[in-house]
């Protein structure tokens, strides 16, 4: 299993984790957002927040036999929240 954590690089706080089942997909978010050349993305976090960030930086771990991605992002509450439907 591969885990990807979207993390504040100022807090170092986690804002999101998403698990996926191979690094098909963490590897393709990772090299979008290392093309983005400081572009601005929007991020919705755990709280259903529309959060502006920046990639910053990240690293790949190893733990208990998982891969985690760690991603790091400046970021800040958008002015617009985006209205997300929420599961039951």
């Amino acid at each position: 299993m591969v885990k990807v954590e979207f993390c504040n690089a100022l807090t170092r706080e986690t804002f999101r984790e998403v698990e996926y089942p191979n690094s098909e997909m963490p590897d393709s978010i990772l090299a979008a957002f290392g093309q983005s050349d400081g572009q601005e993305s929007f991020i919705i976090d755990r709280d259903f927040r529309t959060l502006k960030a920046n990639y910053v930086t990240h690293d790949i771990a190893k733990e208990d036999g998982n891969t985690i991605y760690r991603m790091f992002f400046t970021v800040r509450l958008n002015d617009i929240q985006a209205r997300v439907k929420r599961k039951k």
